[in-house]
């Protein structure tokens, strides 16, 4: 009873804090500029000295700065309390796992993903870390898991984290990968990397393994083909197939005979929620993998904002061009 007390608090309280964040995300930038207003209202003639006006901007830039990123911090705590409640509750999750190997510097904790957040999230703002968005996309599949950094106080959000000791967690890797669905490595130079991916492909069918890579560039994804070749006599796909602007982004998955099939990320342009980009992407994509699996698959929903902001471009330019032929007219 303890344990299901503590995890309602985990989901309240981090619901709680999550719903605060959103709000701040928006409330807070709306703050300070209603304040930069209000000082334009008030003081609408008050000759400020050079000097004073720059310091009076800077502060309200760094004001800006500040409330941005407390409520990106709010936001992000909340999702880690709702992560622990949510990892309590998977116990009574049945189906098989995917499981998901990375090294630990690509787990976007609180620092880079805020920062991804502020600066990252160009017109509409990045509320969903990577990882959370493929969780969110293999859910049908099953739950996503992984190990969890030895040092963490409260989970990543994303996948379902479970913490071992140097000891151990070699022989829980084992057994998650002879139990695993589905298994989705994300490509890295670490010995513990390519001792799991060793494992997935001595024991798991080929068909099973897929890799991710994200934003790659092309000496790391030439080096990390190399070492597949080399230490296990499998090739990768040539960068120049994979690559879009100099980085490689999508899934390389692999046949019977491990010969390899890259799968670039594709979604409906109308499709997928704009403050989840990768979400929709990840779902259309794998899309043949659900089937051989026989999981229902559903594509994305249609993007309301996105559907509103076609229709509104399609309005200007109605107008726009009516506008113009009745000024040839006149």
């Amino acid at each position: 009873m303890k344990i299901l007390r503590d995890t309602n608090r985990d989901l309240k309280y981090g619901l709680l804090l999550r719903r605060a964040g959103q709000i701040l995300v928006y409330a807070g930038q709306l703050i300070v500029l209603g304040l930069m207003s209000l000082l334009a209202v008030v003081f609408p003639s008050l000759d400020f000295p050079g000097v004073v006006s720059l310091l009076l901007g800077l502060v309200f830039i760094l004001g800006l700065f500040l409330s941005t990123f407390l409520a990106y911090k709010i936001l992000y705590r909340g999702k880690q309390y709702e992560a622990r409640g949510k990892a309590a509750l998977s116990e009574a999750d049945t189906r098989q796992p995917v499981l998901y190997l990375r090294p630990f510097m690509l787990d976007e904790v609180s620092g880079r993903l805020i920062r991804r957040m502020i600066f990252g999230g160009g017109m509409w703002p990045v509320l969903f870390s990577v990882e959370e968005q493929l969780a969110d996309a293999v859910a049908p599949i099953g739950p996503l898991v992984a190990i969890g950094k030895p040092d963490e106080q409260l989970p990543t959000p994303g996948a379902v984290r479970h913490y071992f000791g140097d000891a151990i967690w070699q022989n829980v890797v084992k057994e998650w990968i002879s139990k695993a669905r589905v298994i989705i490595l994300r490509p890295g130079m670490s010995e513990s990397l390519w001792w799991e991916l060793k494992e997935a492909v001595a024991a798991m069918p080929a068909e099973s393994l897929l890799l991710l890579v994200l934003e790659m560039k092309r000496s790391d994804y030439l080096c990390f083909s190399q070492l597949v070749n080399d230490r296990l006599d499998i090739r990768l796909p040539d960068f120049n197939e994979v690559s879009r602007w100099r980085r490689a982004s999508g899934f390389i998955e692999f046949n019977a005979a491990w010969q390899a099939r890259f799968l670039p990320l594709k979604a409906p342009i109308l499709r997928g929620e704009p403050y989840k980009p990768l979400k929709a992407a990840f779902n259309h994509t794998l899309q043949p993998m659900f089937t051989g699996l026989g999981v229902s698959w559903r594509p994305s929903p249609f993007s309301k904002f996105k559907l509103f902001a076609i229709g509104l471009l399609v309005l200007c330019l109605v107008l726009g061009t009516v506008g113009y032929l009745m000024s040839l007219r006149n």
